[in-house]
C-alpha cells in the first residue's frame, strides 16, 4: 500500500505517524514549558520568598534593576501573591544578568516592570475574565502603560534565551517561574497523558 492508500484507509494520521498523537502533542508542550529534564521530577511546592537577587548583575545596571523591582513587588503584593513576587525578582535578574543592555536603554521602568508581569501571569495561566481576576487591561492601567502591558515581552523573553514569537503565549522552559498552582497543573496533565509502561 502507498502512502495515499494508508492515508485513505479512514485510520486517524496519528495511528499512521503522520501527525504525532494528541498525548504526544500535549507532552511536548509540558516540555516545552518546563524543560524535559524537569517534567518528570516536577514538584508543586510553593515558591519561597526571595529577595531579589544581583550576583551576576553587572554592578552599573542595579539601580534601574531595583527600581523595576519596586514596581513588581507594589504589583505583586497589591493585587498577586508572595510566589508572583518571586517568580517575577526571578525573571528580572534572569533578563539583568543575560542582557544587562536591556536596562542600560533608555525606556520607562513601568514598561519593563508591566512586561514581566505580563510575562509570569501568562505563563502560570493567571489572567481571568472572570469579574474581579486579573486583566491584562487592569495591569496596564495600573503600570500606566495602556492596554499592551506585554509590549516589551519578546526583549525580554529573547534575553533568557526564548523566541520572540512565543510571547503570546510564553513557555519559558523552566519551572524557575512557575507558581505551585500551575505546576499542579502540569503535574496533573503529565500523569494524565503519559503513557504508562
Amino acid at each position: 500500500m502507498g502512502m495515499l492508500d494508508e492515508e485513505d484507509s479512514g485510520a486517524p494520521l496519528w495511528v499512521l505517524g503522520a501527525i504525532p498523537s494528541r498525548e504526544e502533542q500535549m507532552l511536548e508542550l509540558l516540555r516545552e514549558t518546563v524543560g524535559a529534564d524537569a517534567l518528570g521530577d516536577l514538584d508543586d511546592a510553593p515558591l519561597p520568598d526571595e529577595p531579589l537577587e544581583l550576583s551576576g548583575v553587572a554592578e552599573d545596571v542595579h539601580g534601574r534593576v531595583a527600581e523595576v523591582a519596586g514596581l513588581l513587588d507594589a504589583f505583586c503584593e497589591e493585587l498577586l501573591d508572595v510566589e508572583h513576587r518571586t517568580a517575577c525578582r526571578r525573571f528580572l535578574r534572569d533578563v539583568a544578568a543575560a542582557e544587562p543592555d536591556v536596562f542600560r536603554r533608555r525606556g520607562r521602568t513601568e514598561t519593563a516592570a508591566a512586561a514581566i508581569v505580563w510575562i509570569v501571569v501568562k505563563a502560570n495561566r493567571g489572567f481571568s475574565q472572570r469579574e474581579g481576576g486579573l486583566t491584562a487591561k487592569a495591569l496596564g492601567e495600573w503600570f500606566g502603560v495602556g492596554n499592551n502591558p506585554g509590549q516589551r515581552a519578546p526583549t525580554l523573553l529573547q534575553a533568557i534565551g526564548v523566541p520572540a514569537q512565543r510571547s503570546s503565549d510564553p513557555r519559558l522552559g523552566t519551572p524557575h517561574y512557575l507558581v505551585a498552582h500551575q505546576r499542579r497543573w502540569i503535574i496533573e496533565t503529565r500523569d494524565r497523558y503519559q503513557h504508562q509502561d
